[in-house]
């Protein structure tokens, strides 16, 4: 399903000469190219299979960012623990170094 989001997004983008398909970040340095980007919005918004499309494309981006800032968190946690098991939490110490009256 995504991957044919994806491909029908591109599609678009090639035939308007976008290059990102966020809407706020296209970016035309010519008149013409307004024209276009005009065009874009105006072809996007009469086709609700592109606007899912893109809502499944945007919502994929943001769920990966979302998984990596998850997965680094984790594996701070999982440091902190294994540290403690180990009988000592360079984390805790650097933290102490900074705040010496806790």
């Amino acid at each position: 399903m995504i991957k044919k989001a994806l491909i029908e997004v591109k599609k678009v983008e090639v035939m308007f000469g976008a290059n990102d398909l966020d809407g706020e970040n296209i970016f035309f340095r010519s008149r013409q190219q307004e024209e276009r980007q005009k065009d874009f919005k105006k072809f996007i918004s009469s086709h609700k299979q592109l606007q899912e499309a893109l809502k499944i494309v945007k919502s994929e981006k943001l769920l990966n960012q979302k998984t990596h800032v998850i997965n680094q968190v984790s594996n701070q946690i999982k440091k902190v623990i294994q540290e403690l098991l180990n009988g000592r939490n360079e984390t805790l110490m650097k933290w102490k170094e900074f705040n010496p009256e806790k």
